[in-house]
């Protein structure tokens, strides 16, 4: 199968990638920086949340208001959630007011604020308003604290609120402990009883799991969230291994807990997400989520994922191990993609990332060896010219260690190691918007002898020394209209090329000869003579080329795959590939073939036409005896494709289950005993029941006399028998023997009708009413 890579060469300015939505002066006096998270919502943002290095060198001081609502572009926006690392190290902060509508506070947003004046409850530290003053639980008092009740209008708890507090006294429910408010002991999820507990039902009123709750239970294997919880502490599921089912009660549930703030992925041994009963295959993220941190690693059932515009940066690990993910969508947002995010998404066939972002960190793509395409984002060097981003390190090597950034680059050793670690399907490379590729930008790359094609988009003017040098797998290359010179060696060693299409208007200069085991050139139709009598080319075959247009009539009914260009007086096929559910009609010209072939020495356009299929149903056929059957299947009406074969059912073939003896013995021979086939078709078998012969014993007419057999009631009375006395019924089986009795003999039977009796050489009917 060929794979498509497509790189994005694209210059983008150098500088500062702001990582917020806009800022804005509060009432206090302070500058806040705020994301838009939907239409109507933002949250409040540290401006350099995505530099570790930088993220304390935000100062806010003295007492900050953190409005209720603030204005942007004439949109008012309420300001409902406050991000990781939102005021981190911020020692200058004295005090902070927090609007009612905040549901939500980042992991570390206000993580050592050291001169920050808090709320005090019940041995814990809050921060709030005049109205609520407990909104946000921030930490403990102490470690030393050994009773804590939670204030019961807090909304949201800090990361590690109690981490240390080893002497608290919690509340049991079920296999779990808790703490909380008065009216709600349950509030808070602290921790399992046990590391082995099988399962755990969490109280329907507990708000908050905190971290580490279930971490190492590796014997629980599903849990139910219930709809009252609001946020799941870091790592709370950690080292659940055997945890493979997680239910929620729905999508907002699972999103509104699954992003708020963690810095780590709770739920990463769940490989199996369940919505009200139903296994999640397709997430779309909310608009209220701005970053993603871990938050669906190891997912394996993940097959598709569409993030929002509000999403500004995928964190580290946050799809790592989705080895189930086929798709994902990034929007125009998102400015960091960080280490591993999409690692060994080992099913990833495609991923596009847009031009808004300016960090691409290590191994960002490790371990995807499944892509098809992919469309990466170039950095601009400055002077004009295009550099290439070290994919290598984008897909792992140990060439690299750190990221690339806007302005600074880490491409040393990159022609040596490309190689490395690329998807190993990878046969063709796209290049676009690029106005030179850069010098032996790809001479290295014999090292993939896989790489089949590779295109160069129109804006390219030069092919430059060595471009394409040792690209022993290229066969076949187009140079593009706006190429003007092609120098001598940019194809060197490329031993297997032997096609060139040219689709230049003039001519491009040639240093000697770039293609001098190439005969034949292919030029546009009109452009014949003029290469013909061109320095260089003249020296060439010069063929025309015509270009094939071809297009599907609806892209998402059905594609089309085949070449796009019929050289001299070759020919091209091209197929109609109809999407699920569709079939092909035909060519936009009436012409039903598929695949087809065209050999006409003309430029022309064809479009596929599609409809959707319709279903027909193929009776079920019902196996008799001796005839087979069909199981229930369906068919297009119009194109016949069989959406469910119909599998064959074998004969049933006769069953004889049920003798009856026919009372036809004889002295000469047994008798015969007869069934009828089970499966009511009427076929009956008869067969010899073995044992049934008459004895031919003779005796004298005084030993018979002298032999009294006769019915008394129920009873057969034998008298003066001389040897064993057997009882058969009236189909031949025995119901009795009895040992010898000189005077009287009686024998029970159950029932009325003949019964055949021996003993000797007597045999004699008796009739028993």
């Amino acid at each position: 199968m060929k794979r498509l890579f497509t790189i994005l060469f694209a210059t983008m300015l150098a500088g500062q990638a702001w990582a917020y939505s806009f800022s804005d002066t509060c009432s206090s006096g302070q500058v806040l920086y705020y994301n838009i998270t939907s239409d109507s919502t933002v949250s409040v943002t540290n401006p350099n949340a995505f530099d570790q290095y930088k993220r304390y060198n935000y100062y806010l001081p003295g007492n900050l208001v953190i409005p209720e609502y603030v204005n942007y572009n004439e949109i008012k926006y309420a300001v409902t959630s406050i991000e990781d690392y939102a005021f981190y190290k911020n020692d200058r902060l004295e005090s902070v007011t927090i609007p009612n509508a905040i549901t939500s506070i980042g992991s570390l947003a206000f993580v050592n604020c050291t001169n920050l004046q808090y709320n005090e409850y019940e041995n814990a530290y809050y921060l709030g308003n005049a109205e609520n003053p407990y909104i946000i639980l921030i930490k403990a008092k102490s470690n030393d604290i050994n009773k804590c009740i939670i204030a019961g209008n807090v909304k949201s708890i800090a990361s590690g609120a109690f981490d240390g507090c080893n002497n608290l006294d919690y509340n049991t429910y079920d296999n779990a402990y808790y703490i909380g408010s008065n009216d709600n002991p349950y509030m808070i999820l602290m921790e399992c009883k046990k590391h082995s507990i099988e399962s755990c039902e969490i109280n329907n009123s507990c708000r908050f799991i905190y971290d580490n709750a279930f971490k190492d239970c590796e014997s629980m294997s599903e849990i139910t969230i219930p709809e009252s919880i609001i946020s799941i502490g870091n790592a709370a599921f950690s080292g659940c291994v055997g945890l493979t089912k997680v239910e929620f009660s729905s999508v907002e549930n699972l999103c509104s807990i699954q992003f708020r703030g963690m810095l780590s992925n709770p739920l990463y041994f769940a490989h199996h997400l369940y919505i009200n009963g139903e296994e999640v295959y397709d997430v779309v993220i909310p608009d209220f989520v701005t970053s993603i941190q871990n938050t669906f690693a190891g997912c394996s059932y993940l097959k598709s994922v569409t993030i929002p515009n509000s999403v500004i940066s995928i964190g580290e690990y946050s799809f790592y191990g989705c080895s189930g993910l086929t798709s994902v969508t990034i929007p125009n947002s998102i400015v960091n993609i960080e280490e591993y995010a999409f690692g060994n998404c080992s099913s990833l066939t495609s991923i596009s990332v847009p031009n808004s972002v300016t960090r691409i960190a290590g191994k960002a793509f490790g371990g995807c060896i499944s892509l098809k395409s992919i469309s990466l984002p170039f950095v601009g060097g400055g002077d004009g010219t295009i550099d290439a981003l070290p994919l290598v390190y984008i897909f792992g090597n140990k060439y690299f260690d750190k990221g690339m950034e806007v302005g600074q680059h880490y491409y040393s050793g990159f022609l040596d190691a490309i190689w490395c670690n690329v998807p190993p399907d990878l046969e063709s490379v796209e290049i676009t918007n690029s106005k030179d590729i850069p010098l032996g930008s790809f001479s290295s790359i014999n090292k993939m002898s896989w790489l089949k094609s590779i295109t160069i988009p129109n804006t390219v003017t030069s092919i430059k020394d060595y471009t394409f040098e040792n690209c022993m797998g290229l066969k076949k290359f187009i140079i593009p209209d706006s190429v003007r010179e092609i120098a001598k060696t940019a194809f060197e060693n490329c031993d297997n090329l032997t096609t060139i299409v040219c689709k230049a208007i003039i001519p491009p200069t040639i240093n000697d000869d770039p293609f001098p085991k190439i005969d034949t050139i292919y030029v546009r139709p009109e452009l014949v003579d003029s290469y013909k009598s061109a320095a260089g080319w003249k020296r060439k075959e010069i063929l025309p080329f015509y270009s094939i247009s071809v297009k599907s009539e609806n892209s998402s009914l059905g594609t089309i795959q085949g070449d796009s260009l019929l050289l001299g007086d070759t020919q091209l096929t091209i197929t109609a590939i109809p999407t699920e559910g569709y079939h092909f009609v035909k060519w936009s010209d009436g012409n039903t073939d598929n695949p087809r072939t065209y050999a006409t020495a003309k430029d022309t356009s064809f479009t596929a036409i599609f409809e959707a299929h319709i279903a027909v149903t193929d009776d079920a056929v019902t196996a008799t005896c001796t005839e087979s059957g069909k199981t229930e299947g369906s068919h297009c009406s119009v194109c016949g494709e069989v959406f469910v074969k119909q599998e064959e059912i074998p004969a049933l073939g006769h069953e004889f289950v049920n003798y009856v003896y026919n009372n036809d013995a004889t002295t000469a021979a047994d008798g015969t005993e007869t069934a009828t086939c089970e499966h009511g078709c009427g076929t009956t078998d008869t067969r010899v029941k073995e044992g049934t012969k008459l004895a031919t014993t003779a005796v004298t007419e005084s030993a018979a006399n002298a032999i009294n057999i006769y019915a008394n009631g129920n009873t057969i009375v034998v008298e003066n028998a001389t040897e064993e006395i057997c009882v058969y019924n009236a189909m031949g089986a025995l119901i009795c023997r009895d040992a010898i009795n000189r005077v009287r003999t009686e024998i029970p039977v159950n029932g009325t009708g003949v019964y055949i009796v021996k003993t000797g050489g007597v045999v004699k009917r008796v009739m028993v009413n």
